[in-house]
């Protein structure tokens, strides 16, 4: 019973982060939070989250900063008002700072 819960709340998951933008951003917030409070409440919902959030380390890890899609991703999965999330959005907006002057240099040298 708990396994057909955790594929429900995933599908419910990728149905909300999929889907065609709201009028009201409120609604969107809701709606993602309780997402990740369902996979949150289940082993097989609490599993499929730290998938995500591995993949998204996986790529800082491989390549030092995240795409916006994996930032989205981390903040869905965490939680829209984590603390830890503004973080690493800022510390991944300074990376993406730092490769594109380290990239402008390479550049600017031939």
């Amino acid at each position: 019973m708990m396994g057909n819960h955790g594929r429900s709340e995933a599908g419910l998951y990728r149905a909300v982060q999929n889907s065609p933008p709201s009028k009201d951003l409120t609604d969107v917030i809701a709606e993602l939070e309780n997402a990740r409070s369902l996979l949150a409440s289940t082993f097989l919902g609490l599993e499929f989250l730290i998938k995500e959030v591995n993949a998204v380390k996986k790529e800082a890890k491989s390549i030092g900063q995240i795409s916006a899609a994996s930032e989205v991703t981390l903040l869905a999965c965490a939680g829209l008002s984590n603390d830890h999330t503004p973080y690493c959005r800022w510390m991944n907006w300074i990376n993406k700072i730092q490769s594109a002057q380290v990239a402008e240099r390479g550049h600017t040298r031939f």
